[in-house]
This record gives structure tokens, sequence and C-alpha cells, in this order.
């Protein structure tokens, strides 16, 4: 199943531990030389400054809480896997009635980094499942940036039409044309009649 891209639309979309405009809303670098042949485990969360500056950068009121499991393992070469879930708590917007809403947020996160190609040229190759919805990622300058990969699955996990409870329509249908209203029923008219 191919997954939406672009949801951030500030600094914590433009970088993966590389050279950004900016820093990124929510960051946990990690250097890959830390990283042991069995791979490790994290467990991140967010703080009150980069839960304000990812809902701003979500365009949604407010991130109340934000927490990652991961783990993260040497796959080939120099190619790296992230697995884990996110667990958030957000703010969004009604859709109809513009009031705001809570909403729990459980994300899987399964991702595959590459070096960036111009500092992995003398790399073997790395092997890439052709059936993969989304290419690799790419981490730059020795590092992994773990904080930006689940902001980036935050906004995948986001409800993209949010309601309020109370605006539920519940089962409200509109009324169907009975038989005398059909578009065929001034066709009849105008038949001439049986004898």
């Amino acid at each position: 199943m191919a997954r939406r891209r672009g949801a951030l639309s500030g600094p914590a979309r433009r970088s993966n531990g590389g050279e950004s405009m900016s820093a990124p809303a929510f960051s946990y670098a990690v250097p890959v030389g830390d990283i042991s042949d069995q791979g490790r485990s994290y467990r991140i969360e967010a703080d009150a400054v980069q839960r304000t500056a990812l809902a701003q950068d979500l365009g949604i009121p407010a991130v109340e809480s934000l927490a990652a499991d991961l783990t993260l393992r040497p796959v080939r070469g120099s190619a790296f896997n992230v697995r884990g879930t996110l667990r958030a708590r957000v703010v969004q917007t009604c859709v109809v009635s513009l009031e705001p809403v809570t909403q729990e947020v459980v994300e899987p996160v399964d991702v595959l980094l590459v070096q960036e190609e111009s500092e992995n040229r003398h790399q073997k190759e790395v092997f890439v499942d052709a059936l993969e919805a989304d290419g690799p990622e790419v981490y730059r300058n020795g590092r992994i940036d773990l904080g930006v990969i689940v902001a980036e699955h935050l906004a995948l996990g986001l409800d993209p039409y949010p309601r309020a409870p109370q605006t539920d329509f519940g089962g409200h249908v509109e009324d169907e044309p009975g038989p005398e209203e059909s578009p065929f029923a001034a066709l009849g008219a105008l038949k001439p009649p049986r004898n």
C-alpha cells in the first residue's frame, strides 16, 4: 500500500541527520558507529518545545505526547533498518465544526536507510525490495536521525479528516425520491393511453 509523503511543512521534513537550512522540530541523531552488529534499541520522547514545533510543522493545534520504541539494525554494507512503534496524543481540528478533536495515534515504523550516494560510492550494493512501496531513505554524515523518522511517521498517522463526536450524522439518509418523483414520470404523461 502506498503511503502519502510530504505531510510535514516545516524543517522536520527537510533532512535526515544532515545539512538542513534549520534544525528539525524533533531530532534524535544516532551515529552509525554506535550501532553494533546485533542492533540497538531506543526509546525516544519529544519534550514540550519539540511537541510545539511539531504541531506547527504539522499544521495542527497541539501534539500533547509523542514517544517511540525503535530498534535500529545494520542490514548490509552501510544500510540500516529502523523498526518499531510510535504513540502520540494529538489535537486536530474537526473538518465539520472546526472544534478541537483529541486523538490517539499508534503508527508502525519500518524504514530502510542507506548512506547518501556521494558518501557510498565505494560500498557494496544494498538489496532493496522492489515490492516495497517506498524506496529507501537516505542518511548523511554518518548519523541517522530517529526523531525526523518519527516525525514523518506521525504525519502519516494523522487522520486526514478528523471529526468531533457530536458532528456524526448518525446514519442520516437523504430522502429518496418516490416513484412519482422519478425523472421518467414526466415521460409517462406523454405516453398515449392504452385502449
